[in-house]
């Protein structure tokens, strides 16, 4: 009678034990599937912002002709009288420090 019993103890563990394995692996199972089922419904987006970098680069050129055709209609819109001839205001300010007497110098030049 005891081997009897102990056939159907260990007879009980197996059964136990492998309705144990099969659930947790069945557990397994959906955990997985439930943590793949979250994770796939993620989408990514790619949002593509060339043509607007174009527009506005299009844009910028545009405004960059209109200051410098502004600007070249203001310097030509100034009146002649505040324009100055360089050269001849700071040829006024020379002098001849060279020699003592610059004028006869002067008159040598002229008589060659």
């Amino acid at each position: 009678m005891s081997d009897e019993f102990h056939k159907n103890k260990t007879g009980k563990r197996v059964g136990l034990y492998l309705t144990l394995i099969f659930h947790l692996s069945v557990l397994i199972v959906l955990l997985l599937v439930s943590i793949n089922s979250l994770v796939a419904p993620e989408a990514s987006f790619v949002l593509d912002f060339t043509k607007q970098e174009q527009i506005e680069q299009e844009q910028k050129a545009i405004e960059l002709k209109e200051d410098i055709s502004r600007e070249l209609d203001q310097l030509l819109a100034t009146p002649r009288a505040q324009i100055r001839n360089v050269v001849v205001d700071i040829g006024s300010q020379l002098r001849d420090d060279r020699h003592s007497n610059p004028n006869r110098i002067y008159e040598e030049a002229r008589e060659l």
